[in-house]
């Protein structure tokens, strides 16, 4: 088996046994939003299209302390070069990016998906208990990062 193999299957099995994530999202110089705030909450990993469905339902909480229920869907699969990210939204998938392993324990989007003007990039770590996904969104309105943390 090859190192990228290899690591491929060591995040997939990871991937099965997320329980809960935590996020924290803010903008940056020049952002036209207001996506700040942080979130944590409950993952549910069920079978997708031959893939994996992360289902997210927790609490979000803007930086004036208001709390909301929030709930999020994601879709991962196998691809040929690495693990493929999916936005479940409306029970249509947005495909968003391949993250393909850089290292043993860092992976990167191959390339940036495009929305628009804007373009979203990810980072994924792994850690002791799970992993970390970094996003970066840039675009002519947006200059934002969210820090994401999986764990089992």
């Amino acid at each position: 088996m090859t190192d990228s193999e290899t690591a491929i299957h060591s995040l997939w099995h990871l991937l099965s046994q997320i329980t809960a994530f935590t996020f924290q999202a803010g903008n940056g110089e020049g952002s036209r939003t207001d996506w700040n705030g942080r979130a944590t909450g409950q993952v549910v990993v069920t079978p997708w299209e031959g893939g994996l469905s992360f289902a997210e339902s927790g609490q979000y909480t803007t930086p004036h302390g208001q709390r909301l229920a929030m709930s999020n869907r994601y879709g991962w699969q196998r691809g040929e070069q690495g693990i493929r990210l999916c936005h479940l939204r409306f029970g249509s998938p947005v495909p968003l990016f391949e993250l393909v392993p850089v290292t043993a324990h860092r992976w990167q989007s191959r390339e940036p998906h495009l929305c628009g003007a804007d373009h979203y990039r990810a980072e994924l770590v792994l850690t002791g208990q799970g992993f970390d996904v970094e996003w970066v969104i840039t675009g002519p309105r947006k200059n934002e990062r969210i820090a994401y943390c999986y764990r089992i």
